[in-house]
């Protein structure tokens, strides 16, 4: 019984380890977040420079995710995370002293959160590609459930607890406890028995340059990967006025403080734990497009509502319902990925959906905040929602979680090739060519099959 419950990798001390580790990671994310974009709100008063908050903290992993996942592929994932995870810890001190002493103003805050951004994208392949690693296939799907209510866990206390100590504290205190949650990362890493995988195959590492080609390429190639990044890509950037504009509604209309922001995200992250519990008997039930579906429409209620929201009260159960229908899309399309990658490539394949998870949120957040510049708060909150279910029916086509049927390992079949003299991996390139003769009766089958 204790397998078939989504809490049964806990008994996968390793996983336990990372989970935990992101969890402080994750909510000093969300308190930068929460802090960074209340301080910009404060610093200027234009709609855009709050949007650009969010955008320069995505840019980064749009920009340098395929790398990192080049070097997640070929390096010991721990020494990244503890390289990547140093320099963030000193950013952030910096940041909060700069913060503290009152000497920053609206480009440092989209500098220093670009630089934050800038380890999130070195971090994130590693992260990502260290689960199917260290856990069961059988487990898979759990741990990828429990990674979504990992970051709806931080996101229900880390906002909460930035909004309280912006204030009774002060706008610094956020940012010295994210920069504290980095250090307690360094400290977990450090203790963390990762052991790398065996490499089975007989192929060499590849160099950063052919490597990202080769992750290119099989994006290019793969149904199921492209089908999954369509479905993330455009979900992404039509939901994404809500994440923009909540600052916005709240400061603006609703005429309240940082406290009652952090209440909202809170009430958001409670709807994502929620949606990853009801996730697991709804999977019993419904495809993976279905429940996509299903939770496009609650974040587009959502949104439409907060549209006309004018009651503070009303406003948490609407945060309630999108934090449950961005679980449900965001969990199935997560899997979808997952399961349509093979291990020599996953590094890289997840850096590349990582490029469109981020490229969307910056490029959505960007767009509604213009939209809403020119229109107003309302209007833009009313045109995401439209645009997000329009586009939920017309992608319904394209299957999610068609990996899953693949076989993708290696299949070891071919002998190591002999050769007159003995081939150095770094002595030059050597070709070998195959030629299929396939009769035209057999074409499409044969084509089929590779």
């Amino acid at each position: 019984m204790k397998d078939n419950c989504v809490f049964g990798v806990f008994s996968n001390h390793n996983f336990s380890k990372i989970w935990s580790a992101s969890l402080v990671s994750n909510i000093g994310s969300w308190m930068h977040s929460v802090g960074a974009l209340w301080l910009m709100s404060k610093l200027s008063e234009s709609t855009l420079m709050v949007a650009l908050v969010q955008t320069v903290s995505t840019i980064p992993v749009f920009l340098f995710a395929l790398p990192a996942g080049v070097i997640a592929d070929a390096y010991n994932k721990k020494h990244l995370l503890l390289l990547t995870n140093s320099l963030m810890l000193l950013t952030a001190v910096i940041f909060a002293f700069l913060v503290l002493t009152g000497k920053v103003n609206p480009t440092m805050v989209l500098f220093f959160t670009f630089l934050l951004g800038l380890g999130t994208a070195f971090m994130g392949p590693s992260w990502q590609a260290t689960v199917p690693e260290i856990v069961s296939k059988e487990h898979l799907q759990q741990a990828i459930i429990l990674g979504g209510i990992n970051i709806n866990l931080s996101r229900s206390i880390g906002p909460a607890l930035a909004g309280f100590l912006i204030s009774q504290i002060n706008i610094a205190s956020p940012f010295f406890l994210n920069a504290l949650s980095f250090l307690l990362i360094v400290m977990a890493l450090l203790f963390w028995d990762y052991q790398p995988p065996q490499n089975n195959s007989n192929l060499q590492a590849e160099r950063i340059f052919p490597a990202i080609r080769t992750g290119l390429r099989y994006a290019a190639h793969s149904k199921p990967l492209k089908d999954t990044m369509l479905h993330i890509g455009g979900f992404i950037f039509c939901t994404n006025a809500f994440w923009v504009l909540l600052p916005l509604v709240v400061k603006n209309i609703l005429s309240a403080q940082a406290d009652f922001f952090g209440l909202l995200m809170t009430a958001i992250g409670l709807g994502a734990i929620l949606g990853a519990f009801l996730l697991t008997s709804l999977k019993k039930k419904l495809d993976a497009n279905k429940i996509v579906l299903l939770g496009t429409s609650l974040t587009s209620l959502a949104t439409l509502s907060l549209s006309l929201a004018k009651v503070q009260f009303l406003t948490l159960i609407i945060s309630l319902i999108f934090g449950v229908g961005w679980t449900f899309v965001l969990s199935s399309i997560n899997i979808s990925a997952q399961v349509a990658l093979p291990n020599w490539v996953r590094g890289r394949g997840l850096a590349i959906f990582l490029m469109v998870f981020f490229g969307s949120i910056s490029a959505g957040a960007t767009f509604w905040g213009w939209f809403c510049e020119k229109s107003s708060i309302s209007l833009t909150l009313i045109f995401s929602s439209l645009s997000a279910i329009i586009f939920a029916f017309w992608v319904y086509r394209f299957k999610l979680q068609r990996g899953a049927e693949l076989n993708l390992n290696p299949s070891l079949h071919w002998s190591v090739p002999i050769t007159q003299e003995k081939v150095m991996p770094e002595g030059g390139a050597v070709l070998i060519t195959i030629k299929y003769k396939i009769i035209d009766a057999d074409r499409e089958q044969f084509l089929k099959a590779i």
